[in-house]
């Protein structure tokens, strides 16, 4: 975890923890400016949103703040992709919010 947050600091790498994300949303629209390639980690999620992940994060995003920045960034993504999915995990929590995901940002 040390050379990770060392890496982080020399490429300066920003982190945006979840309990951040609502007091720094400005910060990460602004930096968002653009086009942008996504790659959008599924486990971002609370683990109660999205089972299906191999790294369950306790006290993560829910969906409406996920979906309402998506929204806002939707017309600068030229490509995406989500990772970080297992469905041997958990599929009907972790098909529903992908479904949601693609359809926010008129995918699907």
């Amino acid at each position: 975890q040390i050379q990770f947050i060392k890496l982080t600091m020399r490429k300066k790498i920003k982190i945006i923890f979840s309990d951040e994300f609502d007091k720094r949303k400005n910060e990460i629209l602004e930096f968002l400016k653009g086009k942008i390639y996504v790659s959008f980690d599924i486990d971002v999620f609370d683990s109660g949103v999205v089972d299906s992940t191999g790294y369950p994060e306790k006290n993560g995003l829910n969906e409406k703040q996920v979906l309402s920045l998506l929204k806002k960034i939707k017309s600068e993504i030229f490509w995406m992709d989500i990772v970080e999915v297992n469905f041997e995990k958990g599929r009907k929590k972790g098909k529903k919010t992908i479904g949601k995901i693609l359809k926010s940002l008129n995918l699907i």
